[in-house]
């Protein structure tokens, strides 16, 4: 965390309990690049985010959880890989393996972009939506890939509300989806060269 300018960092949390939200790297006023965030067997009571800015671009940097039970290791708020509240966020991943979640996860969510974000999933239940990339406004890509999971909603390789959605991918092998998959998806735009694969 810093009072302005651009940040990078990691967070390391293995068999423990955090009271609040937790930051790779935390930016009032710049860019936050090239964070981590790994939390095994560990309980947060708020967000999870690989690099945070509200004003500036998040880049490179990914959040890694791992068995998390659900019931004695909770998350309690939705997990970003790199999250922008005014910006772009490319370049992000988060992968969750042997967990249980009760939040919307995302690869990486921009303002104004979101391009080749991604979310690994192996052997996750989640009971909310799955973004690769997320973005207010502005053209995105990126990708999910499941693994021997059970998705209770539904999972997005890419979502816009205004721009074009291209270039992004849904993999899924041995996952079932109660919601809908969609390699990318616009509220105003255009989606192209995108798919979604199952097996």
């Amino acid at each position: 965390t810093t009072t302005s300018g651009d940040v990078s960092g990691s967070v390391t949390a293995t068999d423990s309990t955090l009271g609040g939200s937790v930051y790779g790297s935390r930016t009032p006023s710049g860019n936050a690049t090239d964070s981590s965030v790994t939390i095994d067997n560990t309980s947060v009571a708020g967000h999870v985010y690989g690099a945070y800015t509200p004003s500036g671009d998040a880049t490179g940097s990914s959040v890694t959880i791992s068995n998390i039970d659900g019931s004695s290791t909770t998350i309690g708020d939705d997990i970003y890989g790199g999250y922008t509240g005014s910006g772009t966020a490319s370049g992000n991943s988060v992968t969750v393996s042997n967990s249980i979640l009760d939040v919307t996860v995302y690869g990486g969510m921009g303002t104004t972009g979101a391009s080749g974000n991604e979310v690994i999933a192996i052997s996750l239940t989640t009971s909310q939506t799955v973004y690769g990339s997320y973005s207010e406004s502005g053209d995105v890509s990126g990708s999910v890939s499941a693994t021997d999971s059970t998705l209770e909603d539904s999972v997005y390789g890419s979502y816009t509300q205004s721009g074009d959605a291209s270039d992004s991918t849904v993999t899924l092998s041995n996952t079932d989806v109660t919601g809908y998959a969609y390699g990318a998806s616009t509220e105003n735009g255009d989606a192209t060269g995108s798919s979604v694969s199952l097996s």
